[in-house]
């Protein structure tokens, strides 16, 4: 689906709950530069960053990069990532203003809440070497996100809504990305 045609809220995709590419939504934003791993070390490298919103563990991003430059962070089979969500809280906030979010996922129910506090983390920077990723999981709170790659390359594995947990072996504690 390209991003020109997909201006209305409540696209088919979404209607129908199945996965979609949608195209072209981010070939205009400044994020294609700013969220690059070197230029967010250049601006935020001092700065900590979550690993993890369940752990809270964090490290400066200067610190992250010669980890992931070091052996031991290019042979890994797993990895460390950063997954911070709370980068739209601090002084790093400013990188909200480099991404727009596609006119078909305007609508937010989250934002009828009357208390910002309330709501539970929607918004991620994910960056990590070769190899990281996700183990297999639902998205937060069971919505769906919507994710634009700035650099490198990711694989996706999507099941039908209707699978069970048991059948794709979906495990609580996640089992490892690799």
């Amino acid at each position: 689906v390209d991003c020109e045609t997909c201006k209305l809220p409540n696209p088919w995709f979404e209607r129908e709950n199945v996965p979609a590419v949608i195209r072209n939504c981010a070939k205009n934003w400044k994020a294609l530069e700013t969220f690059r791993f070197d230029s967010l070390v250049r601006r935020f490298g001092d700065m900590r960053w979550r690993f993890s919103d369940t752990h809270g563990e964090t490290e400066s991003l200067k610190t992250y990069k010669v980890y992931c430059q070091s052996l031991e962070g290019q042979t890994d089979d797993a990895p460390l990532a950063i997954y911070d969500s709370q980068f739209g809280y601090d002084e790093r906030n400013v990188l909200l203003d480099d991404y727009q979010v596609p006119p078909c996922f305007q609508n937010d129910l989250f934002d009828c809440l009357e208390n910002e506090e309330e709501r539970p983390p929607y918004r991620w920077i994910l960056i990590g070497p070769a190899r990281s990723g996700t183990g297999l999981h639902v998205d937060p709170v069971g919505t769906h996100a919507w994710v634009t790659l700035i650099q490198g390359c990711k694989r996706w594995i999507l099941f039908p809504p209707d699978s069970s947990s048991c059948n794709v072996q979906l495990h609580n504690p996640q089992i490892p990305s690799a």
